[in-house]
């Protein structure tokens, strides 16, 4: 029983340890809570400005994103021996996205104050053996060497680095600081995470503080409906925001005689992460026409914390007006109006069957006349033979 009990606490604890890292993802990005994190004092060399504390995403807009990393302090000039050796200081912040590897780079040689020779740039990183690594520059970002914050900025533009959209994560980030004395190779003098063991990921936003995403669906989007009756849709918004909403349902306006209600007042309250359902109630009219498309169109729309209205996808509504028509009352009917309708019914039979009936009367007519005449020469016929019968027997005597 505890060999079988193992696996499903096993999945049960990769569950709980995905869900937290999901949450972290959403929350990081800032510097009490950064992506990457160091201890401190760990530089080889000991110097403070190659201790790397921490890294972070520190803003972003619809197309930049601003990173940043912290150190234990940084040189305001650089010190004396570095003078005489002429040695360069690498700082490069490594991350995934789109599953393409980058690092934004600030390399600073021996400066005057603030390192005023610094210069910075993108790279695509391509991962070799044993740690090597390629870089094949496509930007150059804006950066900062920030003595009184002991930290370093980058402002990426989004393009290029892939033009990512709300929701993609950048990954595998991690940090390292390179030495390089003049015409040598370069040295790790200290590293924050790695590729292998990164730390945590950031989800892309745009310029929002909160990731958005709202949209709404329909359960039954075509109905059929009748005169005078409500058809019901059962609608539900569906809110994947790391922030609660309020989402204001409207419609396109509806044909002359119909009628749309909503089951709930507007806005809707959507708690972060959820779904709220609610109906839509359309009433056809009277007079309505059978066959007839009605297309009702919904939109969504809400506010972000920075008070900049978003709108949902639309979702387009088809009420079918399908009836069968009512037969009016029939009427009571008498003798008189049954042979009306029977005449109404069959007149062409009924025009046939008279002149049928008047052709057959004249040939009765015309035949009954011949026999009468044909009867007359045989009673003719028949008195002449009488006739000469009794002469013979006559002239006989």
């Amino acid at each position: 029983m505890m060999t079988a009990a193992r696996p499903f606490q096993l999945h049960i604890l990769l569950l709980l340890v995905a869900l937290a890292i999901a949450a972290l993802a959403v929350s990081a990005g800032s510097v009490d809570d950064p992506e990457v994190s160091d201890g401190s004092g760990d530089a080889a060399g000991g110097r403070e400005s190659h201790d790397i504390i921490k890294a972070w995403v520190e803003a972003e807009t619809n197309t930049t994103i601003t990173l940043r990393m912290q150190l234990t302090a940084l040189d305001t000039v650089s010190p004396r021996d570095d003078w005489l050796t002429l040695p360069t200081t690498i700082y490069e912040y490594y991350f995934t996205l789109k599953d393409k590897d980058y690092c934004v780079r600030a390399t600073v040689p021996v400066h005057g104050p603030f390192a005023a020779l610094a210069s910075y740039g993108v790279y695509k990183v391509t991962y070799g053996d044993s740690d090597n690594m390629t870089y094949d520059s496509v930007g150059n970002p804006g950066g900062s060497y920030l003595v009184n914050d002991a930290s370093l900025e980058w402002v990426v533009a989004k393009g290029d680095i892939g033009s990512p959209s709300q929701g993609e994560i950048m990954s595998h980030m991690w940090a390292a600081c390179y030495f390089q004395p003049r015409n040598e190779g370069k040295e790790e003098v200290d590293v924050a995470k790695s590729y292998d063991a990164p730390g945590l990921t950031y989800t892309i936003r745009g310029q929002f503080s909160q990731l958005y995403h709202v949209f709404m669906r329909a359960s039954n989007a075509t109905m059929k409906g009748e005169p005078k009756m409500a058809t019901v849709f059962n609608i539900t918004i569906v809110s994947e925001s790391t922030t609660d909403v309020e989402v204001n349902i409207t419609n396109s306006s509806m044909p002359v005689g119909y009628y749309l209600n909503y089951s709930r007042l507007m806005p809707v309250p959507v708690p972060e992460g959820t779904s709220v359902s609610f109906q839509i109630v359309v009433t056809v009219p009277g007079d309505a026409k059978n066959g007839t498309d009605v297309m009702i169109k919904l939109s969504g729309s809400y506010f972000t914390e920075e008070n900049e209205e978003l709108t949902t996808d639309g979702l387009n509504l088809i009420l079918q007006v399908r009836f069968i028509p009512h037969k009016p009352p029939e009427e009571e009917r008498t003798i008189f109006t049954i042979m009306i309708d029977f005449i109404q019914d069959y007149y062409v039979y009924l025009v046939a069957v008279i002149i049928i009936a008047i052709i057959a009367a004249v040939l009765y007519m015309y035949m009954g006349r011949g026999i009468k005449r044909d009867d007359a020469a045989l009673h003719e016929y028949q008195a002449y033979l009488d006739s000469q019968g009794e002469k013979r027997e006559m002239g006989g005597t």
